[in-house]
């Protein structure tokens, strides 16, 4: 009874330290994390990133973290303003809307992993994805983005995305790019 006991405690630790065995299950594990999600807005609330944190590097937890302290800040030092007409002004914070996690903004209804590149420790994984629209479900939109992955404290994490779509409106760079923006850094 007690090797029993002691086994059905065993097997969340041993499943959890095999999440991150090797780039492609990390990728693989981390975007069908992001896909659980009913994701609102362009950055993950606190309980979805604790999900996400065990697949990420302590880098991209830190920028997803400053991004999300930012957009607070944001939003608490521009309230919502009445204008003479009663018309509610709100400045949209930085990061509320839109897909952060693909180069579509509307977001990604499945994936699939793609090839896979070392080079010099570091991964990349290509993501292929796609995105149906339900107002017309018989032409998907198909693209490739990127995960890189490297080793952190023994283990496979992912450090960033790159978009790789090449449709004006798509997202562009990294998911760091979009993480470290700020619009005074613009002027």
């Amino acid at each position: 009874m007690r090797k029993i006991l002691l086994l059905v405690f065993l097997i969340p630790i041993l499943q959890a330290s095999s999440l991150n065995d090797n780039p492609e299950d990390t990728a693989k594990n981390f975007y069908s994390t992001v896909l659980s999600f009913s994701i609102k807005a362009c950055l993950p609330d606190e309980n979805q990133l604790r999900r996400l944190t065990p697949y990420m590097s302590k880098r991209l937890t830190a920028l997803i973290r400053n991004a999300l302290a930012y957009s607070e800040q944001f939003a608490k030092d521009h309230p919502p303003q009445r204008t003479k007409e009663g018309y509610l002004i709100l400045d949209k914070p930085p990061f509320s809307d839109g897909d952060c996690f693909s180069s579509n903004v509307e977001g990604v209804t499945s994936f699939a992993i793609g090839k896979s590149h070392e080079s010099k420790g570091k991964y990349q994984i290509d993501l292929n994805l796609v995105r149906i629209d339900p107002m017309s479900p018989n032409k998907p939109i198909e693209w490739t983005d990127a995960v890189h992955i490297i080793k952190e404290d023994g283990r496979f994490v992912v450090d960033d995305l790159e978009f790789l779509a090449d449709w004006p409106y798509a997202n562009h760079g990294s998911l760091s790019k979009t993480l470290e923006w700020r619009p005074e850094k613009q002027k």
